[in-house]
């Protein structure tokens, strides 16, 4: 392709565990449920983005799969960690709603659970089955799904005074 002196260019991946400076010539910073970020990386992060960088996040608001090991004084309470990000996403306009999900009746998936009287069928409000009414038709990232499943879905709100656009997928 010219880019590069390798005979096939492929994905050019680099693991950026924190930073002082990232780079302009990255096409796109992924960034995948980030936690105990120093300053210096926030500050990284958004002065490439202020710098015409793309980046795409991937935030977890109650990260279920990621606990932290019990407590031996309190082994029955487990504490989930959540991506933590919001201070970049304040000055930005935009809230993630830590620990909160979003939940719909008309749109909760139904699970099997195990009780005395033997299994029952209920709806669980945190996994939502998304189908083509709750899913916007008119944009190309979207248009040609029938339904999504989703669990523990955050909420993303706009802050009071905010100029940022949501487009609903």
């Amino acid at each position: 392709c010219g880019r590069c002196n390798r005979s096939q260019c492929g994905p050019d991946v680099r693991v950026l565990d924190s930073a002082l400076e990232i780079n302009q010539d990255l096409d796109l910073l992924l960034i995948i449920h980030p936690k105990y970020l120093s300053e210096i990386t926030v500050y990284a992060i958004d002065q490439y983005l202020l710098a015409g960088g793309n980046a795409i996040f991937f935030v977890d608001p109650l990260a279920e799969g990621d606990t932290i090991p019990p407590n031996p004084e309190d082994p029955y309470a487990m504490e989930v960690k959540s991506s933590d990000i919001n201070e970049l996403f304040s000055a930005w306009g935009i809230d993630v709603l830590n620990g909160q999900v979003a939940a719909d009746m008309q749109s909760a998936m139904r699970v099997q659970l195990r009780t005395n009287r033997g299994f029952e069928e209920t709806n669980y409000l945190p996994w939502l089955k998304l189908d083509e009414d709750n899913i916007n038709q008119d944009d190309f990232v979207t248009s040609e799904l029938k339904s999504i499943n989703m669990g523990s879905s955050g909420i993303i709100e706009q802050l009071e005074g905010s100029t940022v656009t949501f487009t609903p997928l």
